[in-house]
Parts: structure tokens; C-alpha cells; sequence
């Protein structure tokens, strides 16, 4: 059985369609921020940073440390938030709007500690 090859111009376009993808959904991340994986606890310098309800621009980061129940504050993209002492910057959101079992999102948010 003789087997058909794809026309030059469908080649031409799925390279096209591709190169044209690269890059446009990934935010520009500073360094030194931190990613936060929706719902999932991450260290930094002895506190656990949890990045939740995110959602278009904005998100909710908690802070918890070993001195007592954790904080929370809504941020959006841009703003400052000080939290047990420390001033985080949301620096940029992905939001995965895909459905995903419990636990398993890949929205994320960056956090770039500030230096008050």
C-alpha cells in the first residue's frame, strides 16, 4: 500500500504555526522570583509560601512560619503585600484553565521578595 506524504504547504504551515507560538504565553520572570504552584506549599527562608485562588490577574498568597497561624493577603499582578514581615511583589500569573484532578493545577504564580 502506498503511503501519502503531506503537501510541502501543510509543512510550511505547521512549522509556521509553530514558531509563532514560541515564547508568546511565557511571562517575563525577574530574577530572583519564586514560582508558586497553585495550592502546593514552597519554603523560603523558613516560610511556607502557598499561592491559591488564582485567577486573570490576581491571586491570594499565604504565608505561614512556625509563630502561629498563617496569613493571607490578595495580591494582584504588580501590587505589594507585606505578610509576617515580608513584602512580596506578584510578578506574573499563569492561570491553566484546563480541568485537572484535586491537586493537580498548573496555574502558577511568581513572587518576587522586595527589600522594604
Amino acid at each position: 500500500m502506498m503511503q501519502r506524504r503531506p503537501a510541502p504547504w501543510v509543512l510550511l504551515l505547521a512549522v509556521a504555526l509553530t514558531v509563532a507560538g514560541c515564547g508568546s504565553d511565557e511571562p517575563e520572570i525577574p530574577e530572583g522570583a519564586i514560582q508558586l504552584v497553585e495550592n502546593q506549599p514552597s519554603s523560603w527562608e523558613g516560610l511556607s509560601l502557598v499561592a491559591s485562588n488564582i485567577w486573570d490577574d490576581s491571586a491570594v498568597l499565604v504565608v505561614a512560619d512556625e509563630d502561629g497561624p498563617a496569613d493571607n493577603a490578595g495580591v494582584e499582578v504588580g501590587e505589594r503585600v507585606t505578610i509576617k514581615g515580608h513584602t512580596f511583589e506578584l510578578v506574573s500569573i499563569y492561570e491553566d484553565t484546563s480541568d485537572a484532578p484535586p491537586g493537580g493545577s498548573r496555574s502558577y504564580a511568581w513572587v518576587l521578595p522586595v527589600d522594604d
